[in-house]
């Protein structure tokens, strides 16, 4: 997983590209697990909260993600 900061929402480019997939895989991926994602084809987001709520690994493995990048510094 390439870093993610801690914020509010992300994009699906981002969290994609974060876990090396592309677009479409992250959007069915985020679907199968009821993630809401907010926009359209070209500019999608999705809520940390939504992530915390409906995939709390994922949450998970960005604040460790986070904090060891910060750890790092």
């Amino acid at each position: 997983m390439t870093r993610l900061t801690i914020k509010p929402a992300y994009t699906l480019t981002e969290l994609a590209a974060s876990f090396s997939v592309d677009r479409r895989t992250m959007r069915r991926i985020l679907g199968h697990q009821g993630v809401e994602i907010i926009g359209d084809a070209k500019l999608a987001f999705v809520s940390i909260a939504e992530i915390e709520r409906k995939i709390p690994s994922l949450f998970e493995g960005i604040k460790v993600a986070h904090a060891l990048h910060e750890a790092l510094r």
